[in-house]
């Protein structure tokens, strides 16, 4: 007699929470690349991954349609806002600087030495 046994691996879907006003703008598929370090929790994304953005009360599901990796560069903020653009990244932003002055600053609060060690992932992704 034999048996065949199937494995099914199942993912947990991640929650990425996302405060205003870019869970508004993600979700009018305005702002249509999202900045990550690549640290344990977003390193393992893949493409095709189904992620829910939430903003505490609402929320919506993407698709995970591609990821760049931004590391080892002078400074990999700054690479990853001038190569997606701010019009993709940070809808609204008008200048490199006051993108990484967001990234640098609450809610987000990244630091330099946190840049350097994981780098920033460039993730673009469409609705579902």
């Amino acid at each position: 007699m034999y048996f065949i046994l199937f494995l099914i691996v199942v993912r947990k879907m991640e929650e990425l929470p996302v405060s205003e006003p870019y869970f508004s703008l993600i979700k009018k598929s305005m702002k249509v690349v999202e900045g990550k370090k690549k640290s344990p929790k977003w390193g393992n994304l893949k493409v095709e991954d189904k992620v829910r953005i939430t903003n505490g009360l609402e929320s919506f599901i993407i698709e995970i349609t591609g990821i760049k990796w931004y590391i080892g560069g002078e400074n990999n903020l700054r690479d990853y806002l001038v190569s997606e653009t701010l019009e993709r990244t940070l809808p609204g932003v008008k200048t490199i600087e006051e993108g990484e002055r967001l990234y640098m600053s609450p809610p987000i609060s990244w630091t330099a030495d946190e840049i350097k060690k994981y780098g920033v992932l460039a993730i673009t992704f469409k609705l579902l």
